[in-house]
Formats: C-alpha cells, structure tokens, sequence
C-alpha cells in the first residue's frame, strides 16, 4: 500500500508528460501503464486483506488480528481533541 501513492504520483507526472507531447493517443498509452501499476495491484491489496481477514475471523483467537482490530490497536481512536491535549502531551513528556 504504501508504492501506491508514489506510483499515482509518478503515474500522473508521465501522464502530463504524454499529454503535452502526443496528445490523445500517447495518454492512453500512460493510463494502461498507470491502471497496470497502480489500480491492479490495488485491488488485489483489497483482495488479500478482505480474503485474510474473512480466515482470521473464524476464530476468537485469531480475530483481534484482523485489519479492523489491527488498525485500533496500532493508530488508536482518532480524535483531535486527544491528539491536541495540553494535559496528554505534558503527561507525555513528563514520562
């Protein structure tokens, strides 16, 4: 997940790049390339996380590891009201 953005981003570059040259037809070229390198990996990242976790699922001790359970556990809950306490990060920098 983490080529991803990187690949768009080069991706959307060589498209601009083929439009100013070629036009139409060079375009096209630069999306197949990019649907090829970006999109198709993609979705077989979507694939593989819904197929592991739907295993993962079946059982009680391996479900705190799907990517639902995993993502809370790593990120936390998001909220700006803790990200941007005053008392949280003094308590953070006095440890």
């Amino acid at each position: 997940m983490v080529w991803l953005f990187p690949a768009a981003s080069y991706g959307a570059c060589c498209l601009l790049t083929a439009w100013k040259a070629g036009g139409v037809k060079s375009s096209s070229s630069a999306v197949l390339w990019g649907v090829g390198a970006v999109v198709l990996p993609f979705l077989a990242l979507l694939w593989w996380v819904d197929s592991a976790d739907s295993i993962k699922a079946i059982s009680p001790v391996t479900a705190v590891f799907t990517s639902e359970g995993l993502s809370t556990g790593n990120f936390g809950i998001f909220s700006l009201e803790a990200r941007f306490s005053w008392h949280i990060w003094h308590h953070m920098f006095l440890r």
